[in-house]
């Protein structure tokens, strides 16, 4: 998370779990996409 939004490791830590796991998710999601779309997938 922070290397992808410039987040300070403290800023990410003060987040509630289930909304750190979400964005976590969401960024995850957003990077294969990224990825596939790339490689010509």
């Amino acid at each position: 998370m922070a290397y992808y939004l410039h987040w300070t490791f403290a800023s990410i830590l003060d987040l509630e779990h289930p909304v750190r796991q979400r964005m976590i998710a969401e960024i995850g999601r957003i990077h294969t996409q990224l990825a596939d779309q790339n490689a010509g997938v």
